[in-house]
């Protein structure tokens, strides 16, 4: 390459259907979407240790009359499997939780004539 090219500093705006930053409906879109994803954290975060004990106390009730000699192996499965049911209904109830949000958002915008 030689060093006689100067770099292009040209550049291209979109139309006005892009989001800019400071856009007040683009915020209130932003807020929301925030409030879901926290509360889809916190539906999970309380949900999971709820669903472990459950799920270890249903492995429990299943193979206790068995006396099995490997307790570990049976409660590992009980954790696994109630992390994964915490997850997701944890996940779940977030956002069902929250997302009437979104849904007015949506209502806000259309009443407004935007297309998204």
């Amino acid at each position: 390459m030689s060093e006689d090219v100067e770099p292009n500093t040209e550049v291209e705006l979109a139309g006005s259907e892009v989001a800019v930053a400071g856009d007040e409906e683009t915020a209130e879109e932003i807020d929301a979407e925030k409030s879901v994803w926290r509360a889809v954290a916190w539906g999970t975060l309380i949900a999971t240790p709820i669903c472990i004990v459950i799920w270890c106390l249903i492995v429990v009730l299943a193979v206790g009359p068995e006396e099995p000699e490997d307790w570990a192996a049976w409660l590992g499965i009980g954790v696994i499997v109630g992390v994964l049911a915490g997850a997701f209904f944890g996940g779940w109830a977030g956002f069902i939780a929250k997302s009437h949000l979104l849904d007015e958002i949506d209502r806000s915008d259309a009443r407004a004539g935007h297309a998204h």
